[in-house]
């Protein structure tokens, strides 16, 4: 019986001191994740990015092309620069409406006559500084929308102190794969 216990106890000694090698090895738990940091809802809307202008720079107006800008049964009929502080605003990411932007293209689809409906094509990003002008956007129908210019900025000044219409800016439009070059003239808006 001696023999049976001291086999017994030697048994729960080896198994005891295997436990413990095991428990060694094991990697350590890890520990839990911590707990996410509470999201605040922002108090105004983020400024927007991608959308820039020069500080006091005033460009306000219709930019009308020479001659036609068209895409497919789209032409251009204007790109159109709003005051500074729409501009302003629209960069703090104050927008008045969803179909207005203080840079965008109009067109006119001409299948449906000369002055058919009107497709706007807002920024997706814009920078406007004392003599360029850049924009891109996109449309479902047109595609990527880009138009690169510069400003003559003598010539706006002169037409916009009454001396008359001729070129202000000239610029080349890309969409639906073309890139067309041509001259604008300004208008004040009614």
């Amino acid at each position: 019986m001696r023999k049976a216990l001291v086999t017994s106890l030697a048994l729960v000694l080896l198994l005891a001191a295997c436990q413990r090698k095991a428990e060694q090895q094991a990697p350590p738990p890890k520990p839990a994740a911590p707990a996410p940091a509470p999201v605040e809802a922002p108090s105004a809307p983020a400024p927007a990015t991608g959308f820039s202008h020069a500080a006091g720079l005033d460009q306000f107006g219709y930019y009308m092309p020479q001659t036609d800008v068209t895409f497919g049964s789209y032409r251009l009929r204007n790109l159109h620069v709003g005051s500074a502080e729409e501009l302003a605003a629209y960069e703090r990411g104050q927008s008045v409406s969803p179909a207005y932007a203080p840079v965008m293209l109009e067109f006119v689809d001409i299948s449906q006559g000369e002055e058919g409906p009107v497709r706007r094509v807002l920024p997706d990003s814009y920078e406007l500084t004392g003599g360029k002008i850049s924009f891109k956007g996109h449309d479902e129908i047109l595609g990527e929308v880009v138009f690169e210019g510069e400003i003559d900025t003598k010539a706006l000044a002169r037409v916009r102190s009454g001396g008359g219409e001729e070129p202000v800016l000239k610029g080349v439009v890309s969409a639906m794969r073309q890139r067309l070059t041509r001259s604008f003239t300004w208008f004040g808006g009614d």
